[in-house]
């Protein structure tokens, strides 16, 4: 990666139950500078499940080898109240 970066992918599976498309905010945390690379924004449309290659990247040196938990965070644009969290883990070779 440019600049030592690590990057971890992940897919991302986000269901949308509306009957209206819907735009969703992707975050992590877990980890000192750890950002989502990918785009941080998605829509998904009325009724239906999406996938999403997620990509998660960390400066050199914020982590020792080994994998270390994370949590990502999908929100609803238009809803704070439409949001999931879910655990992984961000892998440092």
């Amino acid at each position: 990666m440019e600049g030592g970066r690590l990057e971890n992918v992940y897919r991302l599976r986000v269901a949308n139950t509306a009957e209206v498309a819907r735009r969703y905010r992707v975050s992590a945390s877990g980890l000192d500078t750890l950002a989502v690379a990918s785009e941080s924004e998605i829509e998904v449309a009325p009724a239906t499940t999406a996938q999403f290659a997620m990509r998660l990247r960390i400066e050199p040196g914020v982590a020792a080898k080994g994998s270390h938990p994370i949590e990502v965070a999908v929100q609803a644009a238009d809803d704070p109240a439409v949001a999931a969290r879910e655990r992984s883990v961000f892998l440092v070779r």
